[in-house]
């Protein structure tokens, strides 16, 4: 079956829809009292992640809360602590989980997290000095496993984990030189030849076509922490 082009606005289209619905679900299993789930998402890069306004049920033109839907677990919280997309993003801290359960697009959610979380510096500096260990989510069966982090083993993962915040930290100069000698360590050298994606290669494609596709709809996107 070929891959999705989501690039297609009926493609990227159907893929939002299915998060809209996921969200309401979700909302529902929740027990959470709201004014319904807006029409659009306030921020989404597909097939990864969405950010949707959940509107307040005593104050239906204000966000009660945000809701995060994608490729990886669907969170929410009050629209009180975040006051754009962004800013929920980090505080719901969906991304780092997901990062930090060996999810399949490590790549890309680890760009992502460069582009919304002003202390990325930190948390890559943390994830790095501790050779990246992941942890997958327990009770999850073999073929649950693989849909959610793909075949690697743990050591693999960790090695994907490694190559994409060292590639993706460099672009930030408070980091390059620090990164550079990570990697004339051997410990980062053998952990970075278990790699077997290619992960700083698939970071740096995709965040060149983050950037393409956001400056295609006239807004620019930079990293946070710059």
């Amino acid at each position: 079956m070929p891959a999705l082009d989501y690039d297609d606005p009926k493609v990227e289209g159907e893929w939002l829809s299915e998060q809209h619905a996921n969200i309401e679900r979700y909302l529902q299993e929740q027990r959470l009292r709201h004014g319904g789930v807006t029409r659009a998402p306030s921020w989404f890069v597909a097939p990864y992640l969405s950010v949707w306004i959940v509107l307040s049920a005593t104050k239906p033109d204000i966000a009660g809360w945000w809701a995060i839907s994608g490729d990886l677990p669907t969170d929410h919280m009050s629209g009180q602590e975040a006051n754009d997309a962004r800013a929920a993003l980090v505080h719901a801290r969906p991304l780092w989980r997901a990062i930090d359960a060996g999810s399949w697009v490590i790549p890309q959610l680890v760009v992502t997290a460069l582009m919304v979380d002003r202390d990325f510096p930190i948390r890559l500096v943390e994830r790095v000095e501790s050779w990246c260990p992941v942890s997958v989510h327990l009770g999850l069966s073999p073929v649950e496993r693989h849909s959610a982090t793909g075949p690697a083993n743990p050591i693999q993962r960790s090695a994907k984990l490694l190559g994409s915040l060292l590639s993706v930290g460099a672009v930030l100069p408070n980091l390059s030189s620090w990164i550079a000698g990570i990697r004339e360590e051997p410990t980062a050298m053998d952990l970075l030849k278990q790699d077997r994606d290619d992960a700083p290669g698939i970071a740096a494609a995709w965040q060149r076509q983050l950037v393409e596709q956001f400056s295609l709809r006239g807004r620019t996107l930079k990293p946070k922490a710059v």
